[in-house]
């Protein structure tokens, strides 16, 4: 597992999106059902379902949490100017578990 580069989302909630679905199949597993994020400088891990379609099929591939909203506008990173979301570092640490910080 690699390194991976997200980017914010917003449709009902926030959360990041993994644009290229062949980074989805390297690095995540749908038989784990769900993933654990580390978000940098937040106080608890955040569990996301990535046991959906969309998930899995054509272009969609995010993460989805209201506490990745949350998280993102305590660092000032959401809302965000249209057309230029930020982006993330997703470092796996663990079968599942990834840490989760901003790139400025």
């Amino acid at each position: 597992m690699s390194e991976i580069i997200g980017v914010a989302w917003r449709g009902g909630t926030y959360g990041i999106k993994i644009p290229e679905r062949a980074v989805r199949f390297q690095n995540f597993y749908r038989r784990w059902g769900t993933v654990t994020l580390l978000l940098q400088g937040h106080e608890r891990p955040v569990e996301v379902n990535i046991d959906k379609e969309s998930f899995w099929d054509g272009d969609c591939g995010e993460l989805i949490a209201t506490e990745i909203g949350r998280w993102m506008a305590s660092k000032g990173l959401a809302p965000w100017p249209r057309g230029n979301p930020p982006h993330f570092r997703l470092r796996p640490i663990s079968p599942g578990v990834f840490e989760v910080s901003p790139i400025h």
